[in-house]
């Protein structure tokens, strides 16, 4: 009898939990610091970090394998055993990923090893004002049940038309609402242990930040807290576009190797990085035609430098 009162209870706190944080989301507490000064905070006897996936893929490997795991962790090296009991906060990710839904069209959400024995509900959620996607999960149980490990995993599909340098972004989101607390929530360590977790557990600014130049680098904001992040792993080229006889210029005698190229190929071939220089125009979606031939003899003729190449065809007109 005992358990099932207190399984109700939980249950009752999960259903607070999840209909009060929705609608008051916009007030969520930027700071978390529940009112203690940062020393203290900093002093907490429990110190609690939440870490999400950070994943960086190939454009191949996006484009074959589109769904990946997202997966939320708790770490606390000094704690063995259970030290936590209620939960509640935002999980928000890029519109442009698709989550996967369970047989009511909900976000299906797993629980993972740290939370196995307590209980846990999760509600959809959408900000139409910021285009938000995501979800508020809950904890509750009787006592500290809650461990370190794998808190919830779900899975995300990515566009058709990813591209390298996408960056889908995965963040946690507190409000006035969250929650990390001890069973017995009233105490000083459980509140000074959420103020840990809110102001210096979850942002971590570990994140891969490569220059945006030439080697197709990948910039990813640092002030997200998990992302899935896409990079073009094709070998770069030496070639220069238009220096079609590798003479180091572009002049009307590459024009020429073009041309002749075009009329007669079989007697006049071009291969390998001369076939891919004389692609000055439209580059990679036209073959080689009149327009390469047009763009090269525009840079002879000073119309054009030869670092514009390759132009598309508008730039000809």
């Amino acid at each position: 009898m005992k358990k099932s009162i207190i399984t109700k209870t939980t249950a009752l706190l999960l259903s607070a939990a999840l209909t009060s944080a929705i609608p008051a989301f916009q007030a969520f507490a930027v700071e978390g610091d529940g009112g203690y000064p940062a020393d203290k905070i900093a002093a907490s006897e429990i110190q609690p970090k939440m870490t999400v996936t950070k994943e960086m893929l190939s454009l191949d490997e996006a484009k074959e394998n589109p769904t990946r795991t997202v997966t939320l962790y708790v770490e606390e090296p000094d704690q063995t055993g259970g030290f936590y009991a209620g939960t509640g906060f935002f999980v928000l990710y890029d519109n442009r990923l698709t989550i996967s839904t369970d047989q009511f069209g909900r976000s299906d959400i797993k629980t993972g090893n740290a939370i196995k024995k307590c209980n846990f509900a999760s509600k959809d959620y959408h900000d139409p004002t910021s285009d938000r996607y995501g979800f508020f999960v809950a904890t509750a149980a009787e006592a500290d049940y809650a461990t370190t490990g794998e808190y919830i995993s779900f899975d995300v599909t990515l566009p058709d038309d990813v591209q390298p340098g996408d960056a889908f972004p995965i963040d946690i989101v507190y409000n006035d609402f969250a929650t990390f607390c001890k069973a017995n929530s009233g105490t000083e360590q459980s509140k000074l242990m959420q103020a840990y977790l809110f102001t210096q557990g979850i942002f971590t600014p570990d994140h891969p930040v490569t220059a945006d130049d030439d080697t197709n680098g990948i910039i990813v904001d640092t002030s997200y807290d998990g992302y899935i992040a896409v990079f073009d792993d094709s070998p770069l080229s030496d070639v220069t576009y238009g220096d079609v006889n590798n003479d180091s210029e572009v002049n009307l005698n590459d024009g020429v190797a073009v041309l002749q190229y075009i009329a007669l190929s079989a007697k006049s071939p071009l291969e390998g990085d001369a076939l891919e220089a004389a692609d000055a125009c439209d580059n990679g979606t036209s073959g080689i035609n009149g327009n390469d031939a047009l763009a090269i003899m525009m840079v002879d003729a000073g119309l054009l430098t030869p670092d514009k190449l390759p132009v598309t065809s508008d730039t000809l007109k």
